[in-house]
């Protein structure tokens, strides 16, 4: 007679693969030479994008109101129990329980950095962690590098962002969905979804396409957004900061407790640092500013780096994922091609998509399912 095996938990164990140094020089060498991009870049390159900005959007101006030990305090609170270490190995209990003098001259710092000071070096020196975009991650172009900061720094860059999020939503599209107050990119497949629905009730075609940038926030030009978002209104005592911060950033990865060299950048924002998705927004803005001087008829929905139009023709979504990639183009950001596509309600729309050789989609996430 034979006895049925029986199926416990599952056993797993992990073990080391490679030297530590190896894999921290393959980072390096990965990443170095896209926070580097734009070190030899001149200023030239970028005054089309920065014309366009200036003509299509009205110059703004607005101010926030001063960084205050009590706000400083409550944003210290609002993080989590757990929030990671930065370098400087300050906590963020240490934080919470410094004495009201210590608090005041922290302030008190943050003050004179953006009155014009430098950043002290040890406040925009992060550690790198590189976070596997899947679980069979085996090669360093798999991994995000995700930027561990001090907990000051990141503190600041947290109460700046929010308000220049929510000054930016008083008058950014109500399709720009990333990072905004009260949006979602559920709203975003939901719309689309009863656009679909709609077009075959009425028997009716509504095409579209979709684009999805390449390391987007490693990608993104700095002089050109950092000039645009200063035209929009956001204040020079964020702004200097913050162009400071991107001058001096040093970034070390970390791999089984070994920390490598440092590198800078003249080119993306980092993850990690929330300041990153306001450039992000920046560039949404002009990018749905952009497509409604191309083609007014398009809607488009932006989600941070996943951008996709809507429009009433197979022919009009393919000129619209064309104009979005000349968009990229002035702002030396690269499409996936594989990530591209176009799709549509109609037979004749489908088939056009094909006979344009563009990646053709019958069901995507970004499609409402």
């Amino acid at each position: 007679s034979s006895v049925a095996a029986a199926i416990g938990p599952t056993v797993s164990f992990q073990s080391v693969v490679g030297n530590p140094r190896e894999v921290l020089s393959a980072f390096e060498q990965e990443w170095q030479k896209r926070w580097q991009r734009h070190e030899e870049t001149k200023a030239e390159k970028w005054q089309p994008i920065i014309d366009f900005a200036k003509h299509a959007l009205p110059k703004r101006q607005t101010t926030f109101p001063a960084i205050t030990s009590q706000l400083w305090q409550k944003t210290v609170a609002k993080k989590r129990k757990n929030a990671a270490v930065g370098p400087d190995g300050v906590s963020r209990r240490d934080m919470l329980e410094m004495p009201s003098a210590a608090v005041d001259d922290m302030v008190a710092l943050i003050h004179a950095i953006e009155e014009g000071a430098p950043w002290p070096q040890q406040l925009v020196t992060g550690h790198v962690a590189a976070l596997a975009k899947s679980a069979d991650a085996q090669t360093v172009s798999q991994y995000r590098p995700i930027c561990v900061f001090p907990l000051p720094f990141r503190c600041w860059g947290t109460i700046r962002a929010k308000q220049c999020l929510r000054y930016l939503a008083t008058f950014a599209p109500c399709t720009l969905m990333g990072n905004m107050p009260k949006r979602s990119p559920r709203h975003t497949g939901f719309h689309v979804q009863q656009l679909i629905e709609h077009s075959y009730c009425h028997d009716t075609e509504v095409a579209g396409g979709v684009i999805d940038i390449v390391k987007c926030f490693n990608m993104l030009p700095q002089q050109p957004l950092l000039e645009i978002a200063s035209h929009l209104g956001i204040p020079s005592e964020v702004l200097q900061p913050w162009h400071a911060a991107l001058r001096q950033l040093q970034r070390r990865f970390q791999v089984q407790g070994c920390v490598g060299r440092s590198l800078t950048s003249s080119c993306g924002f980092a993850e990690g640092d929330a300041m990153s998705v306001v450039a992000m927004a920046v560039c949404n803005v002009v990018c749905d500013m952009w497509m409604y001087f191309r083609y007014p008829s398009v809607r488009v929905w932006s989600f941070v780096d996943n951008i996709e139009t809507v429009a009433q023709s197979a022919q009009d979504a393919l000129n619209s994922v064309r104009a979005l990639e000349e968009f990229c183009s002035l702002l030396d950001l690269e499409t996936d091609p594989a990530k591209t596509f176009c799709w549509s309600t109609s037979s004749s729309g489908r088939k056009l998509i094909l006979e344009h050789d563009q990646n053709r989609k019958y069901f995507a996430r970004d499609l409402g399912g």
